[in-house]
């Protein structure tokens, strides 16, 4: 990591703070209680599933190709 770039950890967080994070790996596992994905433009590829729920996509924020 070069420029501002910092990984903070604790007993209860771990921030990764970079201009750039690429995560690559045959499974990439994301999971806690509140997880979230915010930005301008955030692309999810490949073959994907949500299960659980309930799953909210509030209207007028997802466009569909």
């Amino acid at each position: 990591m070069v420029g501002s770039s910092s990984i903070v950890m604790d007993n209860n967080s771990v921030n990764i703070k970079s201009p750039n994070i690429n995560l690559n790996g045959t499974t990439i596992s994301i999971k806690g209680t509140t997880n979230s994905i915010e930005g301008k433009n955030n692309t999810i590829s490949g073959t994907n599933s949500i299960t659980g729920g309930p799953t909210t996509i509030d209207k007028g924020k997802i466009k569909l190709n």
